[in-house]
């Protein structure tokens, strides 16, 4: 189901001879890149591929990793173990979103590692998340401590830190239920860009969304989303939004 409100004004926010010599080195360079970044994110990058864990479009995995210690991934997510000889369990978050724990009787602690930093939970819950190398870190119980870049930072219950290779943002105070949402089967948003929303909702959907009207896509609205019935959102951007909606094979779908 959907439910939500907009607001009409935004912020702007020859075949052989080509397959020989240079021509097709050029063409495997190609291929290789179209593997390890796949286009419109359709199938999984080869990095994804190896991991010990994973989840497709719309799934969700619990993994116990030790006793106490748990992830659970949200979808889209990649995960592989470090090994780790000091006592500690090691993970590494390749791309996703995954909530993490270490229980207050967990053999031992929990080291995630995500891009360019690493975060170290002892009895505490953390959602992370990884876009690409840019990263949120929210802790949602206890405190969990964040190195990146030569800084260290600890949050406690609320508090979210982002970072990528050029920054480490300062500690933000946030509402750790809509950051978990996806835990509960649901997207929220409050007063957001419908470009944001659809951006998101392009992580659960089997195919991708494509937005080619940039007016409609200042739009803000508020919304909530069912996970269980997210094929509502298109009729939601037509019926509501005055889209024009062009479906195509393969889950993809144009709006104009």
């Amino acid at each position: 189901m959907i439910a939500g409100q907009v607001r009409a004004e935004g912020r702007p926010v020859g075949r052989r001879a080509f397959l020989t010599g240079g021509a097709a080195a050029a063409a495997a360079t190609v291929a290789a890149g179209f593997v390890l970044q796949p286009p419109l994110g359709l199938w999984p990058s080869l990095p994804d591929l190896m991991a010990d864990y994973r989840t497709g479009a719309g799934e969700n995995r619990a993994v116990a990793l030790a006793e106490g210690l748990s992830i659970e991934m949200n979808t889209r997510t990649s995960i592989v173990r470090r090994p780790s000889d000091d006592g500690e369990e090691r993970i590494e978050l390749l791309a996703g979103e995954a909530a993490i724990a270490a229980a207050q009787n967990a053999s031992k602690s929990l080291t995630a590692i995500a891009a360019d930093g690493r975060v170290f939970a002892a009895r505490a819950q953390a959602n992370l998340r990884n876009d690409a190398g840019a990263v949120h870190v929210t802790c949602l119980s206890g405190s969990v401590q964040v190195e990146c870049g030569g800084r260290t930072a600890t949050l406690r219950a609320g508090e979210q830190l982002a970072y990528s290779p050029q920054l480490v943002s300062p500690v933000a105070v946030v509402d750790p239920a809509m950051i978990t949402a996806w835990k509960r089967g649901l997207l929220i948003f409050r007063d957001e860009p419908l470009a944001q929303v659809l951006d998101e909702v392009n992580r659960y959907w089997r195919g991708r969304i494509v937005l080619l009207n940039t007016d409609l896509g200042h739009r803000r609205v508020t919304v909530r989303i069912e996970l269980a019935r997210i094929e509502e959102v298109v009729s939601y951007v037509r019926s509501v939004l005055g889209a024009k909606v062009r479906t195509l094979p393969g889950g993809v779908v144009i709006l104009t």
